[in-house]
């Protein structure tokens, strides 16, 4: 994989009412007291009212991040 420059980690933060699907090419999340690395080719999925961040880890430039806002998000758990 291509080496990218980082951007500053993501502070702790939330989506009311909506799932965030993220795709990071490199880098650590955290939500819910875990954290989960990333290599590329991987989701991280985090739910409505969910806090997530990158724990103060940098995270490189070619991420997606994807919103899905839900009226009733209770219907997908």
């Amino acid at each position: 994989m291509d080496s990218f420059p980082a951007i500053p980690s993501l502070t702790w933060h939330c989506h009311d009412p909506a799932f965030e699907f993220s795709i990071p090419a490199q880098g650590t999340f955290s939500a819910l007291g875990e954290n989960y690395p990333f290599s590329g080719r991987e989701v991280f999925l985090s739910r409505p009212d969910e806090f997530h961040g990158t724990n103060q880890v940098p995270v490189t430039t070619r991420e997606s991040f994807i919103g899905s806002s839900l009226a009733s998000p209770q219907a997908f758990y």
